[in-house]
Formats: structure tokens, sequence, C-alpha cells
């Protein structure tokens, strides 16, 4: 398991690597999803507004 977890002497990069990618696709979720729900407000705001 300690081989696993320092990775031939590369664990530093490869665990900043991954910690990176992660952190990136979840920023990546959260700002569409909050701009999903911006633009369904505003839809629906529109569609509200011709009935």
């Amino acid at each position: 398991m300690n081989e696993l977890i320092s990775m031939g002497g590369y664990a530093p990069f490869i665990w900043s690597a991954y910690g990176f990618f992660f952190i990136s696709i979840i920023t990546l979720f959260i700002t569409n999803f909050l701009r999903l729900k911006k633009r369904e407000e505003v839809l629906n705001k529109i569609n509200n507004n011709r009935d």
C-alpha cells in the first residue's frame, strides 16, 4: 500500500495532478450548473410574461 501512495518517488507530481483535475472538474460543474439555473430563470420569466 505504501508503494501505491509513494508511486516510485513521483507522488507529489501525481497527487497534485489528481487534485488539480478533480478541483477543475468540480469547479466547471458548479459554474455550469449555476449558469443553467440563471438561464432557466430568465426563460421562465419570459414565458410567464407572454401569458
